[in-house]
């Protein structure tokens, strides 16, 4: 039977397969997916820029810090633009009034011993301590290993002679002015441990500092609580008839 056009239309490529001896080639084989590169996993933000920012931001208001020295409590009331403080110790004798370079401290002078409450005694300028925001300047500068800990909690380490250089721990203090003689002298380790914590706000909410001796056997230790932002007024001086000058301390 004759084949129709179009059967021999469709046969035509099985002919030509079939004279050329040569199967159909296969398609090539799919390429295997490849996996993308791991992405570096990004490096750890360093605190100290935010931090810094919020030491700095002290010196622009007033606050109350409540701060933990030891066995000693106190108060202190801190007006920043004023550069000025006053603190009030809890259960002991004693104040301080620094406004500016002038420093005062309440007491009476009995053998070269303050006590008592009854006369503020004005303090050489160069017995002036550093403002709070200066502190907390200088300790966040000088950490080290800052890691935030907890949601705005962040935790490192500082050097035990900054702390000493920014007067930070009172006992190291009263035994540069009130100590006798010769008082028993602690090694200390040559680092701490600092914290500090932010509010929502990220301002200053707490900081603390605590060193060991070089031996194990003790530890001093500052804790801060910072609170009233805005709502502190600023320190007066005392009465003049209440204030005995001190000469300058030797140099």
């Amino acid at each position: 039977m004759p084949l129709s056009r179009r059967t021999a239309l469709l046969a035509l490529p099985l002919l030509l397969t079939a004279c050329s001896g040569r199967a159909p080639e296969a398609a090539p084989p799919a390429a295997a997916p490849t996996s993308a590169a791991p992405s570096p996993s990004p490096s750890p933000i360093d605190p100290r820029p935010r931090l810094a920012i919020a030491a700095r931001d002290l010196a622009k208001t007033s606050y109350k810090i409540v701060q933990v020295d030891g066995d000693d409590k106190s108060v202190w009331q801190v007006h920043g633009p004023s550069r000025s403080l006053r603190v009030t110790p809890s259960g002991a004798p004693g104040g301080t009034i620094q406004i500016g370079p002038d420093r005062w401290i309440t007491g009476v002078l009995e053998g070269g011993v303050l006590s008592g409450r009854n006369r503020w005694i004005k303090l050489p300028r160069s017995a002036g301590a550093p403002m709070p925001d200066v502190v907390a300047a200088r300790l966040v500068a000088a950490a080290t290993g800052l890691t935030e800990t907890a949601p705005g909690t962040f935790t490192g380490t500082v050097p035990e002679q900054v702390c000493r250089d920014v007067l930070l721990f009172g006992v190291d203090a009263a035994q540069v002015v009130l100590a006798e003689p010769s008082p028993e002298t602690v090694r200390w380790a040559a680092t701490g441990t600092i914290t500090v914590k932010l509010d929502g706000r990220g301002r200053f909410a707490g900081l603390a500092v605590s060193v060991r001796s070089a031996d194990g056997r003790t530890t001093k230790r500052v804790a801060q609580t910072y609170s009233d932002y805005g709502k502190v007024g600023r320190p007066t001086k005392p009465p003049a008839k209440d204030v005995l000058d001190l000469p300058a301390f030797p140099k």
